[in-house]
Order: structure tokens, then sequence, then C-alpha cells
């Protein structure tokens, strides 16, 4: 068969480009090495590369092409500001290509054997092709959305351990103990604490999309939050103390190369809270339907929606923190400005729900048996107690009094396009649900 007269011209014009292409020189590798593994290899998705490793094999001229231009294309992708240098798909919206092609990086791991464990290679080896296949695996939950259809990577196909600390790769220390994703031993260091936080919340996602899809009576839902809400309790009890989020400890990292995963860690464990809740928020597209809302204990319900309202305050918190640092910000996670618009959505409806909700007074909210706001911050100024997370406060109408309400008018808010991109309105749809 020959070749269309179209695909023969593509052919040629992609010849006649590879012509005029310029490869980088020594210099601007390097140059591209620095801002690489200075910026970008800090976050999550890109801390699979171990930098003195790289630079001995660029002297012996053994990097592959394909490696140079991608790191290159990556440091000018995420760093520069010209926009005409920005040519890759993801930044112009073609989502599409992107999406499909996160199906075959998936299936080119899982070829690769990456998701298992390789006993005959170097500690070094290991790490890295560790690295590399949570990275993917973080990638594609990303793009999953918790859909089960849409998932080529699920965390039962991934069978090796956790990565360890920045400092044992960085420097081939092999950790006496390794750590995988579902025990109960102490998580090794910020890049792990990211992969369990983002699992908890693919498995968050799914759990909603089937109260939302209608899958679930209401004491399925009941005991589906109460379990997702004990493992984010457990997998914040197995930080170490020094991980965990205080504004202490937000300062300390302000010069850290480490800062965004730590900011990534926290942001995503209480956005992890808010999708939890979310879904008994009544007026909300993903909302549990009215019918089943109804049969849910009105008490529950105010919890939730109250404690919804309450860890979209802790985002805030935390992104004003960040900004309030007097430092220029490293790159961070594009999710995080995703996470900033969505508390404005929350705190608007539930600023309409507070004014327009009377709860029975008879009831005893299961809120006031602790030590509220003021306590949740004290423990995390404190940096020095394990103990449990105190119980939330209960909100009233007028803790809301200032949010953002554009006009008064609460919903523009909430039922605008601002925080959702093609995937995310694809999850609603009403089809594929996991039943």
């Amino acid at each position: 068969m020959r070749p269309m007269p179209e695909a023969r011209e593509g052919v040629y014009l992609l010849i006649t480009e590879l012509d005029l292409f310029n490869f980088p020189d020594r210099q601007r590798l390097e140059h591209a090495l620095n801002v690489f593994f200075t910026h970008i290899h800090p976050l999550p998705g890109y801390a699979f590369l171990h930098r003195a490793s790289l630079y001995d094999q660029l002297d012996r001229g053994n990097v592959d092409m394909c490696l140079r231009l991608s790191i290159t294309a990556i440091s000018i992708l995420l760093t520069d500001t010209d926009s005409s240098n920005r040519r890759y798909a993801m930044c112009i919206g073609d989502y599409t290509l992107a999406f499909t092609q996160v199906a075959m990086l998936s299936r080119m791991a899982f070829s690769l054997r990456l998701n298992y464990q390789s006993p005959g290679a170097s500690f070094l080896a290991s790490e890295t092709r560790r690295r590399l296949m949570w990275a993917i695996y973080m990638l594609d939950t990303h793009w999953a959305g918790g859909l089960l259809e849409f998932t080529t990577c699920p965390a039962d196909a991934v069978h090796v351990d956790l990565p360890c600390t920045e400092e044992g790769f960085e420097l081939d220390i092999q950790p006496s103990q390794q750590v995988q994703l579902h025990s109960l031993s102490q998580i090794p260091g910020l890049l792990a604490a990211d992969i369990c936080v983002a699992y908890l919340r693919d498995q968050i996602l799914r759990a909603t999309k089937k109260y939302a899809a209608d899958a679930c009576t209401p004491s399925q839902i009941m005991h589906g939050i109460h379990e997702r809400e004990n493992q984010l309790q457990s997998l914040y009890h197995r930080l170490p103390l020094s991980n965990t989020y205080s504004k202490r400890n937000l300062r300390l990292r302000a010069h850290s190369p480490w800062l965004c995963r730590f900011a990534f860690l926290h942001l995503l464990w209480n956005q992890c809270h808010c999708d939890l809740y979310r879904c008994l928020t009544p007026g909300l597209v993903e909302s549990v339907p009215d019918t089943t809302l109804e049969q849910l204990s009105p008490t529950f319900l105010v919890r939730c929606q109250n404690r919804c309202a309450f860890y979209a305050e802790k985002v805030v918190d935390i992104i004003t923190s960040l900004l309030q640092l007097g430092v220029k910000l490293p790159v961070l996670p594009m999710e995080i400005a995703v996470w900033a618009t969505a508390p404005r959505q929350i705190l608007s409806i539930h600023n309409l729900i507070s004014r327009s909700v009377v709860v029975d007074d008879c009831e005893e909210l299961p809120l006031s048996d602790g030590p509220a706001a003021a306590g949740f911050e004290q423990i995390n100024e404190t940096s020095g107690s394990d103990g449990e997370l105190p119980t939330l406060p209960s909100f009233c109408a007028s803790s809301f009094e200032g949010v953002w309400l554009p006009d008064g008018n609460v919903i523009d808010g909430w039922e605008g396009q601002v925080g959702f991109d093609l995937i995310r309105q694809m999850q609603w749809d009403g089809m594929g649900w996991d039943s």
C-alpha cells in the first residue's frame, strides 16, 4: 500500500524541521540540567532522576538524546515566561493528545516491568525505577479523576515500595526498612507522603462518585465517609513530626528545595477532606441526590458540611501562609491553582446553607467535644504532639460573614466553570459510573 500524499508531505515536513532544528549544545544542556534539578526535580512528579549519576553519564557521552531534549524542554516549559517558547501540547490546551499519551506511558511502564521490584539491580537503580513508577501513577490518577475507566495505572498493579528519603537517594544510602503503600510504618519522606495522600484522594473521588450516582444506600455512605476519615487521620499520624503542618514548619522550609512537596502534601490532605464532604453539600453538580440526602441524619449532614467548610478554610490558610513567606516561591504543582479556587465555591454555598437551614437544637452535634480551630492551630504551632487531631469546630452563619459573594449572589460563584478542567467536567456527565 502506497502512503497517502498527505502522509508523505507530513514526513517531508518532519525531516525538514529536523534539519533546521538546533540541538542544544553542552552549555545549554548544563544550564537546563541546573534549572531542572533546582526548580523541577523537587516537584513530586519529577523526582526520579539522580543528579550525580546523570552528570556522570553526561561526561561520558552516554545520555540519550531524547532524555536531553526532554530535560531541556521541561525546564523551559515550567520556568520560561516567554509564551513563544511554550510548545508543549498541555500548554496550548491539547488535552486529548496528553490524555492518550498518559495511557501509553502507563502501558510502557508495565511492559518494562517498572511496577515490580528488581532484585538484581543496585539500590540506586531500583530506587530510580520506583520513583519513576510512582511518578507515572500520580500522573495517571490526576488524569483519571477517580474514574475507573480512565485509570490505566491502578495502585493494585504497582508492586514496589515507596520512595526513600531524598538524602538516601542522593547519597545512595539504602534504608534499613522499606515502606509499602498500605503499611502502617512511619512514612519515610515527603515524596512518599505525597504518593500516599494522592492514593487516598483517588479512593475518595471513586467513593464520592458512587454516592453521587445514587449507587449506595445512606448507611453505606455514612460508613464510607467514616472509613475515609479514619484513613486520612491514620496517614497524618504516620508522618514524622517534622513533616506535620504548622506555620513554623512551613517557615523552616521557606528556603528549602522541598517546600513544594511540603505544601503539596498538606494542601492535598485538606483538599481530600473537602472532596469527601462536598458530596453532601446540596446544590453542587457532584452532590448526592436530594432523595438520598433526605434519608441521612440531619446531624450527620451538618457535621459533614461544617467540616467541609473548615477544611476549605485550612486550604486558604495554607496558601495565604505560603504567599506571606516573603520569598520567591518555587515552581509549584499545577494542581495547587485548582485547589486555590475550590474554597471560594465551598464557602460561598456553605454561607447560603447556613443562612437558610435551621438545625434542631435537641440534636447535639459531635463537634463540641474537643478544642476548636484555636486548638488545631495550637497543636500545629507547637509541633511537639503526636496525639489525635482535635475535633473540628461547629460553624454558624456568622462565621462566614465577609466571604466571597459577588454582588451578594452566591449562585454566580458556585455554578461557574471556575476550577474545573476538561476531565473534571467529564467526571459528572452521568457516564461510566463504577457500580
